[in-house]
């Protein structure tokens, strides 16, 4: 995995393992060589986003053991007690020592910001925003190393980019990628729904994925000199919203 073997030393120092999963991905964010270095006993696992998911996921996330985090409600007083308390239960032993880990840009320096109360971590929309390992006290008996985002190292590009671990705009030929995540969206009935009011087109019987993106320039008004469509930048609208807001992936 890409920079986690370099942090398995630290683990060795922490009482508690956090791991900050994808709600909408929950199976994909996993990072199965940490959960098997931590062990059931220090592992507690966290299901971001929660308000990108639709009711019937929502409801499956409940009925697990996951503690569940509302991205547009990071800063509300009782999602961070009910987290803190979480915390407190599982690890009894104090001081708590607890290390954040998950894919990159999944939120884990805002779920730091919002059990600190205050900006604690730097928090960007950008993969890869933390490059350094830094303790942050959150109380007296409770400390939390924030660390890099890591993933599999044989992990595909294509994958990587549907999970917000890599950017739009660092990958070549996001065209390709563009048709491959537009096709998802034309088989899915709630993707497809997704498509048509988060970009005010609608998606036709016979469409397929190279229409779709044109509707999208068409749309947005993306052009190149002669007034052609800007298929590229196109692409890369809608992958960077697909990835951003997107209700699932796979």
């Amino acid at each position: 995995m890409k920079g986690l073997y370099g942090l398995k030393e630290k683990f060795e120092g922490c009482n508690l393992i956090i791991e900050v999963l994808d709600a909408r991905d929950v199976e994909g964010t996993r990072l199965k060589a940490v959960e098997k270095w931590s062990g059931t006993w220090r592992l507690l696992k966290v299901a971001n986003k929660i308000d990108l998911v639709d009711e019937e996921t929502l409801k499956k996330l409940k009925e697990s053991k996951y503690i569940l985090v509302n991205s547009k409600a990071l800063h509300m007083e009782e999602e961070k007690e009910k987290f803190i308390d979480a915390i407190l239960q599982k690890v009894k032993q104090r001081p708590i020592r607890a290390i954040i880990v998950g894919y990159p840009n999944i939120g884990k320096s805002t779920i730091i910001n919002m059990l600190a109360g205050r900006r604690a971590a730097r928090v960007t929309p950008v993969a890869g925003t933390t490059k350094s390992i830094q303790w942050i006290r959150i109380a007296d008996d409770l400390l939390i190393l924030d660390s890099p985002g890591v993933f599999p190292r044989r992990e595909d590009k294509g994958s990587l980019l549907g999970k917000d671990a890599i950017n739009v705009e660092n990958i070549d030929r996001p065209e390709t990628y563009a048709n491959e995540i537009a096709w998802k969206c034309i088989k899915d009935k709630t993707l497809r729904k997704w498509v048509n009011e988060s970009f005010d087109i609608e998606i036709g019987e016979k469409d397929n994925a190279t229409r779709l993106i044109e509707k999208i320039a068409k749309r947005r008004n993306l052009l190149v000199r002669g007034g052609e469509l800007n298929i590229r930048e196109a692409s890369i609208v809608f992958l960077r919203k697909y990835i951003k807001e997107g209700p699932k992936r796979g």
